[in-house]
């Protein structure tokens, strides 16, 4: 099912975005040339016009990434970013087990843990971050990490599941939820749902945040909130039961932080 032919931000081409028959997830239709979704094109959009000022498609800035020296901290170590990026001398990237500790290697990956990053204080020009801020146990000491290891008016550039007809939860007490993980078997835990405030939430973390909606699929009335639903989340393939939109956050820091972790 093709959802729109558009310009691919990652690999420059006019391409078709594509998913499954009768899907709603329709962010993670793919390119058909280079397979990044509608998040990443999104995502590395924002992410160019972050450093240079232009919507460039990724592709085509690697060499001013390099001449400018702008130095980026992602928290995924393989898919279409990482992929071109990953040979560049500024660009780090991660993963996370946690049986390991932040700095460790397994595989040839470093393993960090947002909520206490192995890096120097000041470290970097920007963070990226796609649909990993709902997986984490304390947010907060990740937002606070976060702003710690980016230079001053450094930039988060990050995407998540966003619930826009509803507040920020915590699902600590609520019904498991998992998103798909290809380095956990059985996915991994939810540990919020944000929502209309994560701007005030963020913002209090030293940083200036706003949203950008690149790709509206859906009413906020129809975004999937999981527990009035939940026997059909249990029974969907998530391809067909979840419906967000695509939308990439740009927060940068204004301040250091200075909130203690909790």
């Amino acid at each position: 099912m093709i959802v729109s032919n558009e310009l691919c931000y990652i690999c420059g081409k006019i391409s078709d975005f594509s998913i499954v028959d009768n899907a709603t997830l329709l962010r993670e239709a793919i390119c058909k040339y280079c397979n990044a979704s509608f998040r990443n094109s999104d995502t590395a959009r924002i992410v160019m016009k972050t450093s240079i000022g232009k919507e460039l498609p990724l592709s085509q800035g690697i060499d001013f990434l390099i001449e400018s020296k702008i130095t980026i901290l992602e928290a995924q170590a393989s898919g279409p970013i990482p992929n071109l990026l990953k040979h560049l001398p500024t660009y780090t990237c991660f993963e996370y087990w946690d049986e390991l500790e932040s700095g460790d290697n397994k595989n040839g990956v470093m393993n960090n843990n947002f909520e206490q990053l192995s890096f120097e204080d000041n470290s970097f020009d920007i963070v990226i971050s796609q649909d990993v801020l709902e997986h984490i146990e304390n947010p907060n000491n990740a937002l606070a990490e976060i702003n710690r290891v980016l230079k001053l008016n450094g930039t988060h550039v990050f995407t998540i599941p966003l619930h826009e007809a509803s507040k920020t939860k915590s699902r600590k007490n609520a019904r498991p939820v998992f998103h798909g993980d290809p380095l956990k078997e059985g996915g991994i835990l939810v540990h919020t749902d944000w929502g209309t405030d994560i701007l005030d939430i963020i913002n209090i973390f030293g940083m200036r945040t706003h949203h950008i909606n690149l790709h509206t699929f859906y009413d906020s009335t129809e975004i999937t909130e999981v527990d009035n639903s939940y026997n059909d989340y249990l029974a969907s393939p998530s391809l067909h039961y979840y419906r967000y939109n695509s939308i990439v956050f740009h927060s940068k820091k204004i301040k250091n932080c200075d909130l203690p972790k909790k």
